[in-house]
């Protein structure tokens, strides 16, 4: 397993609009689950199908058909195939790309995302996680694409659109993402070196669903306590 960024692409709906959450959540453990541990089952599964290597991995039912949908997006894609890469930005933003294909003759590249949670359905539609991947993977293989094409394959969970969703970026416009990317890392410098965080915590709903900071986040709880203003004593100022 590789080791994680604290700027991860995952992640950045936090931090690139919340940069003092970096600081605010210093030293919080990272406790896994049971989602997250099946969720790595399902990316062993599938990176052994891909390679085509046998493997006796002891897995739920019903996984092995989830994972093939995956399995077969990417095989499906041609080209030449990576599996299970390190892809970055710089030192601080970067992380792994499940799959990784360079179609040479149309100048495209593709990268795949596998994601096996159940609950909430992942949308592509300006998803920063898939971009920053896109950026990643472009910088880090240096293919001389036209266009990037990022992935996500949600098997277990309902969407009008299907399990397979895609967003294709042109390469100049993750360039030009590129430039705000690394604002929003100077951003997180800055908060690094804080006396007072005020100004630097920025409360958002895509933000603040998985930040280990929020319980203890004194934006959160001001908004929290003028929306109970609002609803117990809407007189108050």
């Amino acid at each position: 397993m590789s080791d994680h960024a604290k700027l991860s692409p995952s992640a950045a709906e936090r931090w690139m609009v919340c940069p003092g959450s970096v600081v605010l959540s210093e030293g919080m453990p990272n406790k896994s689950s049971k989602f997250a541990d099946e969720g790595t089952l399902a990316h062993e599964m599938a990176e052994k199908l891909l390679a085509q290597e046998a493997f006796t991995l002891d897995t739920p039912q019903g996984m092995l058909d989830h994972v093939q949908v995956y399995v077969d997006h990417v095989r499906s894609l041609g080209g030449v195939l990576h599996i299970e890469q390190r892809v970055a930005v710089n030192k601080q933003v970067y992380g792994t790309a499940d799959a990784v294909v360079w179609q040479a003759d149309t100048r495209a590249l593709y990268v795949a995302d596998l994601k096996f949670g159940a609950g909430v359905p992942v949308e592509v539609h300006a998803n920063l996680q898939l971009k920053i991947y896109a950026l990643a993977t472009l910088l880090t293989f240096g293919y001389p694409a036209n266009t990037v094409t990022a992935t996500i394959v949600q098997p277990r969970c309902p969407h009008s659109d299907g399990p397979v969703r895609s967003a294709t970026y042109e390469v100049v416009d993750l360039l030009d993402f590129h430039a705000d990317l690394l604002d929003a890392v100077a951003r997180v410098e800055v908060a690094k070196g804080a006396k007072n965080l005020d100004n630097l915590l920025t409360p958002s709903e895509k933000g603040c669903r998985w930040c280990l900071a929020a319980p203890k986040c004194p934006k959160l709880r001001d908004k929290a306590q003028t929306l109970a203003k609002q609803v117990f004593a809407p007189g108050l100022p």
